[in-house]
């Protein structure tokens, strides 16, 4: 998965057994949380992620649009 926001892009590295674990959070979560290792090569970061963690609920009735930072 690739993220962007204004500061720039980062990598989420999610190997295939870990998405076939954690399959629900990562295609139904609009606020997530991915924990893993920071790996840099140059100016590219990568987490290569161990668990992703759906915090959806912390939303409530907060109105959520992505947005182009580009």
């Amino acid at each position: 998965m690739t993220l962007e926001d204004e500061t720039g892009h980062i990598n989420a590295v999610v190997w295939k057994d870990l998405g076939e674990k954690q399959r629900k959070p990562l295609l139904r979560s609009r606020l997530m949380a991915i924990t893993g290792t920071l790996q840099r090569d140059g100016d590219i970061l990568h987490v290569i992620a161990s668990s992703v963690d759906d915090y959806t609920a912390l939303l409530g009735r907060l109105r959520t649009e992505s947005r182009d930072f580009r």
